[in-house]
């Protein structure tokens, strides 16, 4: 079987039509795919729109379990998935039509690890926005610490093919009970894989909707998410490299995301004392002050410019205070 292309499900009835429609539209024969929906203790009527397409989508396998998070449902997926390679889907996003056709038909060998594609961020006015991975080379395959080095890895799940043979190789998984168990999960990936590819193909539609995960903007929900930024820091410590080429990678992505942490401190002006306790479990990574690496000009100054806590504080204050955090590093 060619592909597992795993749903964790929560909630979604009004969503998951579309979803499974899209799945229905993408050209590929059933016995090259399996969807393993994962129905995480929904109250809504998901359960029977799940029912209903089991008779639609013959390879569709439904599993129900207690309400426990989007990370548990998708690591059950993953216990299942028969798949060589393993697509994770959020039930309120769709696929591109013809989108996993067009992708397997560019790759015949099929012997990347990782493969990325395009996406199509949907706005709530139904706007349409292409987006790109920004990376230096595309059509090309890499060895996952090459590609690392050289570029930005977007930390989103669904942007990218895995191969189950990588996952259970290397005994991947979601880090129960946090958001962002995408980016530690996808990092892991890239390190561990001997062959990454990105192919300029659209493939998934993003839906960009209110109060989601990442749009919703009470503060208690803004600390979660960082300090979920930061277990997911800590996560990571513990990947090692054989080469000090590895090490100099992992540093890269970690000073990274410890860079998207100090940015939102500044933009979501956050009181001063949860910037301090945020800044002190950094340093006790040795993320902060951020390391004296030779990441350019634009994070030499960035580095200055945020050299104290006092200064983070201060920058915290001014109003609408915005740092592009790609375009740093």
């Amino acid at each position: 079987m060619l592909l597992s292309i795993i749903i964790p499900v929560y909630n979604a009835a009004s969503y998951l039509p579309a979803c499974l429609e899209s799945i229905l539209s993408q050209q590929l024969p059933l016995h090259e795919y399996e969807v393993i929906a994962i129905d995480d203790g929904s109250v809504d009527s998901s359960p029977s729109v799940l029912e209903e397409y089991r008779s639609r989508i013959p390879n569709l396998q439904v599993v129900r379990q207690a309400n426990s998070g989007q990370s548990v449902a998708r690591n059950a997926g993953l216990r299942l998935a028969q798949g060589k390679y393993i697509f994770f889907v959020d039930a309120d996003d769709t696929l591109i039509p013809g989108g996993l056709r067009r992708l397997f038909d560019s790759l015949p060998a099929r012997t990347e690890e990782v493969i990325g594609f395009d996406y199509v961020a949907v706005r709530e006015d139904g706007s349409h926005h292409p987006w790109h991975h920004q990376v230096f080379i595309r059509n090309r395959s890499f060895t996952g610490s090459e590609f690392l080095a050289g570029n930005q890895v977007i930390g989103v799940l669904w942007g990218y093919l895995f191969s189950n043979d990588l996952i259970r190789r290397h005994r991947l998984h979601m880090i129960p009970g946090i958001y962002h168990e995408d980016e530690e999960f996808v990092t892991r990936a890239f390190f561990h894989a001997r062959s990454v590819i990105v192919l300029d193909i659209p493939v998934y539609c993003y839906y960009r909707r209110e109060n989601s995960t990442v749009t919703r903007s009470d503060m208690a929900h803004r600390v979660r998410l960082i300090n979920d930024r930061i277990t997911v820091l800590q996560a990571l410590s513990d990947l090692s490299g054989n080469s000090s080429e590895s090490a100099a990678v992992l540093l890269r992505k970690r000073t990274f995301l410890s860079i998207d942490i100090i940015r939102l401190l500044i933009r979501e002006g956050h009181q001063e004392s949860f910037i301090r306790s945020v800044l002190e479990r950094l340093s006790g990574m040795r993320l902060y002050p951020l390391p004296a690496a030779p990441y350019g000009a634009k994070y030499a100054l960035f580095r200055r410019l945020i050299a104290s806590p006092a200064r983070i504080v201060r920058l915290a204050r001014m109003p609408a205070y915005y740092f592009p955090v790609k375009k740093i590093i």
